[in-house]
């Protein structure tokens, strides 16, 4: 299942790699709307 965050969360970019896991794309909003979603380079 996705994980979905604020874009806030980019100010702590090591939170931002540990919520980034295998399977599980992070995506991040702006405004409750989805704009980027992140996966792990594996995945990629």
């Amino acid at each position: 299942m996705e994980v979905i965050k604020p874009s806030t969360i980019l100010r702590n970019y090591n939170k931002v790699l540990d919520e980034v896991q295998d399977g599980e794309p992070l995506i991040l909003t702006k405004n409750g709307v989805g704009k980027v979603v992140m996966v792990n380079i594996d995945q990629w």
